[in-house]
C-alpha cells in the first residue's frame, strides 16, 4: 500500500489501521491480548500497509514503538489509553524504516490528534 501522501489521507490510513487491529483483536487469534496491548499490533500491521517483510525491520519497528510507550507509561501515561497509544505507535512505527522521519510523524500525530478523538475509546 502506497505511503499516505498528505494529513487528511494519512488521517484516514491510521483510522484503517486502527480497525484492522480491532478486528484482529476481536479475533480467536488474538484470545492472548489485553486490549490494553493494541499498540503490540502497530508495528506489524504498518509493516504490512507498507509492504515491508523484511523481519529485522518489523522487529526494529515493534522495538521503537515498545519504547515509545515504555517511556510514556514512566512519564505517567496509562495502558488504558489504548487507542492512542496505538495511533502514536502506528504512526512512529513509520519513522524507523525512514519511511516518515519524526517531523513528519509529529505533524500527522498532531493533524490525527486535531481531527480524532484519542480518548473516546473504541470509537473509530
Amino acid at each position: 500500500m502506497k505511503t499516505p501522501e498528505t494529513l487528511p489521507a494519512w488521517l484516514v490510513d491510521v483510522q484503517d489501521a486502527y480497525d484492522e487491529a480491532l478486528r484482529f483483536f476481536d479475533s480467536d487469534a488474538a484470545a492472548h491480548l489485553d486490549l490494553t496491548e493494541l499498540y503490540k499490533l502497530a508495528a506489524p500491521i504498518a509493516a504490512a500497509r507498507r509492504g515491508i517483510s523484511d523481519q529485522d525491520t518489523i522487529d526494529s519497528m515493534t522495538q521503537h514503538t515498545f519504547e515509545r510507550v515504555d517511556s510514556d507509561i514512566e512519564l505517567g501515561g496509562s495502558l488504558s489509553a489504548y487507542k492512542f497509544h496505538f495511533v502514536y505507535s502506528y504512526i512512529h512505527s513509520h519513522t524507523s524504516p525512514e519511511v516518515i522521519d519524526e517531523f513528519g510523524a509529529d505533524d500527522v500525530m498532531g493533524y490525527v490528534n486535531d481531527h480524532w478523538d484519542l480518548f473516546d475509546e473504541r470509537d473509530a
